[in-house]
């Protein structure tokens, strides 16, 4: 520790300190120097500060001499940060201090520009040895990406997941699509019980021996980007991974606002890791919807920055009795006709109480091509439906609005309070009947679908 004048006491070097480190209240002196002139002078001062602090008994100093809560918690900050330091810690300095090194204590560069300029590079150079990724559900959802399944309490999210878990250790076809045969690793973080229930339920349903299949579970909640490395040498030793399921989203949210922007969209940068796990596996995230999410509008809790780091949310609603699994606000990739599951309450002999009784769970059972029944609409809807026909044959995007004026163009004359009110009605029952299908406000037929 630097020699202190013996008159120097507790207060003189508590301010020494804090005036030294509370830069939040003072000019930032460092921006008159040049890189060279701040290394220079660091590589001089590194030594002797950071062994000052090491050395200094500074809980006896914060006690009498600070003069704000404000100074004391930026120079206990510093404190921690030099303590990193002198222990080679860089990430705690980083996660501390917010700065690329305390010599000096410089603003670190925004994340998108802590990486190295690529360079330009050719048309020919850029598309190389580009390989397609496979699709992991045939023209729904493809390896290596990542992708949320939304859906509110009780639709079915674990069941579905669990049931595309089997279909991949199987190599099954899943309503008709052909899903890719593989190891699957699944995070049943929400309720571990309730997963083994149902993983019992459905091996004694399926036919497949659960003490024999190429499928692995991780019970239990943790930090996702803190045990990254260790999940990624588990993975490789398991010989890789074709498809990672995490349930859910919140059971591994490490934030304090689940409803946040800023902390989802870190969040979701963090489970895009796992698809980069050793074999490049398609990770799929059961994810809560915002707050009274209606089943036109089922978003993941975060909004925008969620989805703008996934590559698709799929979605679960219900339609006729059964699980629709589709997709909104986004998917990279050609639309898909809707995924329709049965949820069945089922039970397992092995599945039983205390007091001999069955406990029953719930089964989702893929139903290939199925498509819900619809009736004949009546005269007034049949009018709204060929107005929309009408719409569609101009072009272009047709929304609410566009199909309305088509139907009031074809009933010129008559009562437009009338008009409206039959449109209303129309419109959510040709939706509902399965004729009309909305996607983010533009309509078109279901007809068109199946050309």
């Amino acid at each position: 520790m630097p020699n202190m004048p013996a008159t120097e006491t507790a207060q003189p070097e508590a301010d020494i300190l804090l005036s030294r480190y509370a830069v939040a209240d003072t000019p930032d002196p460092d921006e008159a120097l040049s890189d060279s002139e701040l290394e220079a002078r660091d590589d001089a001062e590194a030594d002797t500060t950071f062994a000052y602090w090491r050395d200094s008994p500074l809980a006896s100093v914060f006690a009498k001499g600070a003069k704000s809560k404000a100074r004391v918690a930026t120079a206990i900050q510093r404190k921690r940060a030099a303590d990193a330091v002198l222990s080679g810690d860089a990430g705690t300095v980083a996660r501390i201090m917010g700065y690329t090194s305390p010599f000096p204590l410089r603003k670190a560069a925004a994340a998108n520009d802590n990486s190295p300029y690529p360079g330009i590079v050719s048309s020919a150079d850029f598309v190389r040895g580009f390989v397609p990724p496979d699709y992991h559900i045939d023209g729904v959802a493809q390896a290596g990406f990542l992708y949320a399944l939304t859906a509110g309490t009780g639709t079915g999210k674990t069941a579905v997941l669990l049931a595309l878990t089997s279909s991949t250790a199987l190599g099954r076809a899943l309503c008709g699509r052909d899903v890719r045969k593989g190891r699957v690793v699944y995070f049943a973080g929400e309720n571990p019980d309730d997963v083994r229930m149902r993983w019992l339920a459905m091996a004694h349903h399926q036919g497949f021996d659960a003490n024999d299949t190429d499928v692995h579970f991780i019970a239990g909640t943790f930090s996702i980007p803190g045990a990254i490395a260790r999940i990624s040498a588990d993975v490789e030793r398991l010989g890789g991974a074709d498809m990672i399921v995490v349930d859910t989203s919140a059971a591994y949210f490490q934030g304090d606002d689940e409803n946040g922007n800023t902390p989802l969209g870190k969040h979701a940068r963090d489970l895009r890791a796992l698809t980069e796990l050793p074999g490049k596996p398609a990770v799929f995230v059961a994810c809560h919807p915002t707050k009274n999410a209606d089943q036109a509008n089922l978003q993941p809790r975060g909004g925008g920055a969620f989805i703008a780091e996934v590559d698709g949310n799929l979605t679960l609603t219900k339609d006729g009795g059964l699980a629709k699994l589709h997709w909104q606000v986004k998917h990279r990739g050609a639309d898909f006709a809707p995924m329709f599951f049965a949820l069945e309450s089922v039970t397992a002999p092995v599945l039983v109480d205390t007091k001999g009784r069955s406990v029953p769970t719930v089964m989702a059972v893929g139903k290939a091509n199925w498509v819900p029944a619809v009736g004949r609409p009546n005269k007034h809807d049949e009018a709204v439906l060929e107005a929309l026909r009408k719409a569609r044959q101009w072009g272009g995007v047709v929304d609410q609005r566009a199909w309305r004026k088509s139907y009031y163009d074809d009933h010129v004359g008559e009562d437009e309070n009338v008009l409206k009110s039959r449109f209303n009605r129309a419109r959510p029952n040709l939706i509902k009947a399965g004729f009309v299908v909305e996607n983010q406000g533009e309509f078109t037929l279901a007809e068109e679908g199946t050309k």
